[in-house]
């Protein structure tokens, strides 16, 4: 027998489906597919789960999202991408300087708006304005994705923490810590000199 319960903000789905909402996203425990490793080129700055398995079910149901982000290393952001599809569509990424209110309502300092495909893999944009970021400094990251398309995380990973943002209730929610986040950004770093390691000039969240 089909049934709905109400946990938060995300929806869950099973066969027989228990749906459950919380932190704008419907959730699934299907699973998904293994995410294809990082490009091996130097412009790949920092990256949240992203040679992880993705989940490959949950979908948003938000409009928006929002993270906090300080890099443990200063580069300039120059694109984003997130292992995405399901739905085609307009997504937009913005980088946000910190408010001080937990969510990313600061000065817009760089955005880029493109086309998502189906398909399910890595896709991004590249920001209107490279953004230098200094690592220890906190910034904040609005998504803004397309409703009903999957969800980009992994089963397995880092928690990275969230907010929500439903255009019909017109404020943010959160912020929570339920998914593995998956995401790439790409920038220019500083040539690494003496024995540091690539893990080293990757930063994290």
């Amino acid at each position: 027998m089909k049934f709905t319960a109400f946990v938060g903000m995300i929806m869950l789905m099973a066969i027989p489906a228990l749906a459950v909402e919380t932190g704008g996203v419907t959730l699934s425990n299907e699973t998904g597919s293994q995410g294809v490793p990082a490009d091996a080129r130097e412009s790949l700055a920092d990256s949240w789960n992203d040679t992880e398995t993705h989940s490959g079910a949950s979908t948003y149901s938000a409009q928006h999202f929002g993270f906090a982000y300080t890099p443990s290393t200063s580069y300039t952001l120059n694109r984003v991408e997130w292992y995405a599809g399901g739905i085609a569509g307009t997504v937009t990424v913005a980088i946000h300087a910190d408010s001080g209110s937990g969510y990313p309502d600061g000065a817009l300092l760089a955005s880029a708006t493109y086309g998502e495909s189906d398909v399910t893999s890595w896709q991004g944009g590249n920001l209107d304005t490279p953004v230098a970021l200094n690592a220890g400094t906190t910034y904040y990251i609005k998504y803004t994705t397309v409703n009903g398309a999957f969800l980009s995380d992994a089963t397995s990973g880092t928690v990275v923490a969230h907010s929500w943002y439903y255009d019909s209730n017109g404020f943010w929610e959160g912020p929570g810590a339920f998914f593995y986040w998956m995401a790439r950004f790409y920038g220019d770093i500083s040539t690494p000199t003496g024995n540091i390691s690539w893990s080293e000039i990757k930063g994290s969240f």
